[in-house]
């Protein structure tokens, strides 16, 4: 696997900006635009586990966060 430039992680941090903010303001969907933009530069096996363990931290944060709310 070749080594990631400055511009392929500017890229990626401000695809997944986008994709997260999205999600702060809809509740859901940071898969739907992060995935198929982040495919333009990194291969399927390194653009799904990243959003899926990004995902995963953001409501799991949420979750702890709101537990009150939840219990």
């Amino acid at each position: 696997m070749e080594t990631l430039g400055t511009a392929q992680y500017a890229y990626a941090f401000a695809v997944l900006s986008a994709a997260y903010f999205v999600r702060g303001v809809a509740g859901f969907g940071s898969g739907l635009i992060a995935i198929p933009l982040l495919l333009m530069w990194f291969p399927l096996l390194v653009a799904v586990p990243l959003v899926v363990a990004l995902d995963y931290l953001a409501s799991a944060s949420q979750g702890i966060r709101d537990r009150q709310a939840i219990c």
